[in-house]
């Protein structure tokens, strides 16, 4: 490799360093498991030979705050877990934990993030309430600010801030889509019936475009469907797309705007093109369903999760595998989710313990990657620098010889002059 090539970044070369990244993420010398409470119970019990069996508790919503500085997810047991990322490392992170986030016999089915706020998220737990948390630093305190009631026999499962940090949306089972205003304290804004939009179908997963625009809705049918807010902010329906043979079961898009990416429970990841919904990359070797994806925050890497608990990653824009890893887990469903900042992710393992996916401290992408993990690049870089110093040395040594030169005139000089 020459160093002109240093500057350009060929795709050939750009999907050889992301293998490389990723080769190394799943390796064990460059993964940290996340020391929460479940962590705790599952040491003691395996180290106590008298101690009853573990049971399961899978992580149910596992979200990353969109400033990469915080860390939410609840577990099946009812409990709500946040950690403050002031460190690379979790060791030296604050933990944040309730126990019962939401009451006896209940757990938080959906956690979302305000991007506008360092420490402010929401989340719905499949009733008629959705809790408004904040986060105090200083404290370690997790508590709830807000609660907002939209009627006693609704159940609510997924919540979603959008990208902006203007709207709170609310999903009931009934199929309604409660919007709230975030800018004027969490008011209701509007209510729409997504029965008299999208009629005979349901909706499984959903995901903000970047500009809190348009809203994807995954479907029950496989279809993919766009709504758009207009100019009164009432969500109308633009487009409807066959997107699965199986209900879709996640979606997201793409930090750059350019793909929403679908997975569904027939086996199969679909690629579109926001600009203009047609399909450009499709996925079909999983031989499992999608359970959840993930994509990095170069919008270069496309983690799946598959119900056999293989992780797999893609490349987004060409749709090549990159690398497949089996990980070990306890039956629970895998989930898998990249930082957004930097090329890093989180994943859950065996007795559902979270796990830490991180780089060296030397580099913390793929660019940063190539140019300290390429040796070749470095020793013609340092070839350069010490082909310059000779030439630096023998002006010194030019300008030395004359001094020597005048030096030894002189002397001559004043032997001659001692002579006569």
């Amino acid at each position: 490799m020459s160093i002109g090539k240093l500057d350009v970044l060929t795709p050939e070369v750009a999907v050889s360093l992301t293998e490389k990244v990723l080769s190394g993420l799943v390796n064990k010398n460059q993964t940290e498991e996340i020391e929460d409470d479940r962590y705790v119970n599952v040491v003691s019990r395996t180290q106590s030979r008298f101690a009853s069996p573990l049971g399961p508790d899978p992580i149910v919503s596992l979200e990353i705050h969109p400033s990469g500085k915080s860390l939410a997810y609840s577990r099946a047991d009812g409990s709500l877990t946040v950690w403050v990322m002031s460190s690379a490392s979790f060791a030296r992170c604050k933990k944040l934990y309730v126990a019962n986030a939401v009451g006896r016999d209940r757990s938080v089915c959906c956690v979302s993030w305000d991007s506008s706020e360092m420490d402010q998220l929401a989340t719905v737990c499949n009733g008629s309430e959705v809790h408004v948390w904040a986060v105090d630093e200083r404290k370690r305190t997790l508590s709830k600010v807000r609660t907002i009631s939209v009627g006693a026999k609704l159940k609510l499962h997924t919540c979603a801030y959008d990208p902006t940090g203007r709207w709170l949306l609310a999903l009931a089972k009934s199929e309604e889509v409660y919007l709230f205003d975030a800018r004027k304290d969490h008011e209701l804004h509007s209510v729409s019936d997504l029965k008299q939009i999208i009629s005979n179908d349901s909706v499984q997963c959903l995901a903000w475009n970047n500009t809190g625009s348009h809203l994807f809705l995954g479907l029950r049918s496989g279809k993919l469907a766009l709504l758009e807010l207009d100019a009164s902010n009432d969500f109308k329906l633009r487009m409807l797309v066959d997107a699965h043979r199986g209900f879709v079961s996640s979606i997201a898009v793409d930090p750059w705007g350019r793909f929403v990416v679908t997975g569904g429970s027939d086996g199969i990841c679909v690629v579109w093109d926001i600009s203009s919904m047609c399909c450009s990359v499709v996925i079909d070797d999983l031989g499992s369903n999608v359970d959840s994806l993930s994509i990095d925050h170069l919008g270069k890497c496309l983690a799946l999760c598959t119900e056999k608990g293989d992780l797999r990653f893609y490349d987004l824009n060409s749709g090549k595998a990159l690398l497949s890893q089996k990980m070990k887990t306890s039956g629970s469903g895998l989930i898998a989710r990249f930082y957004p900042d930097r090329t890093w992710f989180i994943s859950s393992s065996k007795w559902d313990i979270l796990e830490r996916h991180f780089t060296p401290s030397a580099y913390t992408d793929v660019l940063g990657l190539w140019k300290v993990g390429d040796e070749k690049p470095k020793m013609e870089l340092r070839n350069r620098s010490v082909a310059r110093k000779p030439l630096k040395r023998g002006r010194e040594n030019d300008r030395n010889d004359r001094g020597r030169i005048g030096k030894r005139e002189s002397s001559r000089s004043g032997r001659i002059f001692e002579r006569r």
